[in-house]
């Protein structure tokens, strides 16, 4: 379970004092000069008042292929509009984040995800069955939004066709669009060997014949912590809320799905067909209209709102709005479960505030800028050993940052 340490504390009055005080030391005086890390807190304390540009910049890709990144797990590429996003098939076995929503206002959606794109067909599913994506797609709590495809005389269809069982798409939610295939279609990925997780969908799914799932199409990995809420329909025979089938090797675990699913055969509220490990999971028996599934458990509207359902889950009770990052998900009265994705808020208040990062949070986005992005206009730590202070470019758990902000105002941060 991820923990998340916040202490929030006005010290307009107080670190002015500190660093004053820094300042006037006999080590200072007797040398005549600060050092480097003085500087460095001194840079960040003019940046507070306009006198400095801000701290945390991205880095950039030489070769403009991706917003920034070198494709490894400490510094993934970084993916900012749909060219970015189209370039992935170039690079199927590396590691990627979204650093934004992409939907139909972001640079590249009419030439590459448009229903006009690709002559008519829409979005072009990323990696092949032959050569599935086996890289890590991190959607970093962001949306993928406004894909079209049309092509129901085309297998293996999604945002991409087929995930290996070395890869893994996580932290992503893909909704507002329309899939119209012909076999394998699902909105995440057409035929999955490796791993989703903590993802969910909205919008329609549908096949021309067989395997439409609201996820994925054929599940033939695993799939963690997810919810649909598309509707899904196959032509034929076999169609699910979470996936059409599940096989003997794989496992679908604390999912849910709300969806609409409807085929001839073998349809059901999360699965129509399995041979694979199903656990503690629901399927709302009222809102898709089905009241059978090849496996999970169905309840009504009422229970799925219901704390008491997910006995088994990570999953927290919180007020309506609010996010509790110590949980997986989070409850509120009345409402669904929602994931908390990696996303957390911390309240500040204008002036100089401390706050700590989740423990377990990845090194691939430890940064200043993947967590706290523009949202804030200085950060500084104290160092008790060299009794100084530090300008941080990557972070740590359980590790007081003082980080500055000229209005009151709640930040959402992402790791």
């Amino acid at each position: 379970m991820k923990r998340l340490v916040i202490l929030v504390a006005l010290t307009a009055a107080l670190l002015p004092e500190r660093f004053t005080a820094h300042l006037k030391s006999p080590a200072n005086r007797s040398s005549g000069r600060t050092s480097r890390r003085t500087l460095c807190g001194l840079v960040c304390m003019a940046i507070t008042l306009g006198l400095a540009a801000p701290l945390m910049p991205l880095t950039v890709a030489a070769d403009d292929e991706f917003a920034g990144g070198s494709g490894t797990p400490e510094d993934p590429y970084q993916i900012a509009n749909w060219y970015h996003l189209d370039n992935v098939r170039g690079h199927l076995d590396e590691y990627f984040v979204l650093r934004n929503n992409i939907n139909s206002s972001t640079d590249g959606h009419a030439e590459l995800a448009g229903s006009s794109a690709n002559g008519g067909k829409g979005w072009d599913p990323i990696g092949e069955h032959s050569t599935p994506f086996q890289g890590v797609f991190d959607g970093h709590g962001y949306a993928i939004g406004d894909i079209r495809i049309d092509r129901t005389d085309e297998g293996y269809l999604g945002l991409f066709a087929a995930l290996g069982g070395d890869g893994s798409i996580k932290r992503l939610n893909v909704g507002d669009s329309a899939l119209f295939g012909g076999n394998m279609v699902g909105m995440i990925v057409g035929t999955n060997q490796g791993t989703v997780e903590s993802c969910w969908t909205w919008g329609l799914v549908s096949a021309a014949q067989n395997y439409a799932g609201g996820l994925v199409g054929r599940n033939l990995g695993n799939v963690f912590n997810c919810f649909n809420c598309c509707t899904v329909s196959a032509a034929n025979w076999i169609a699910g809320g979470i996936a059409s089938e599940s096989l003997p090797e794989a496992t679908i675990a604390y999912c849910y799905s709300i969806g609409e699913v409807s085929a001839p055969s073998d349809f059901g509220g999360l699965l129509g067909f399995n041979y694979g490990s199903v656990l503690s999971c629901y399927w709302d028996v009222e809102a898709s209209g089905v009241a059978v599934s090849a496996g999970g458990t169905g309840k009504t509207t009422s229970e799925m709102q219901q704390i008491e359902t997910y006995c088994y889950w990570d999953i927290l009770a919180v007020s309506p709005g609010v996010k509790n990052p110590y949980g997986t998900w989070n409850i509120a009265e009345g409402k669904y479960p929602s994931l908390t994705m990696g996303v957390f808020q911390i309240p500040l208040k204008t002036g100089w505030n401390m706050v700590s990062v989740p423990v377990g949070i990845p090194g691939t986005s430890s940064t200043c800028a993947e967590v706290f992005g523009d949202q804030i206009e200085a950060i500084y730590t104290w160092d008790p050993s060299g009794k100084c202070y530090d300008c941080p470019t990557v972070l740590e758990p359980n590790v007081g940052y003082w980080v500055a902000v000229t209005e009151d105002k709640t930040i959402i941060c992402r790791y």
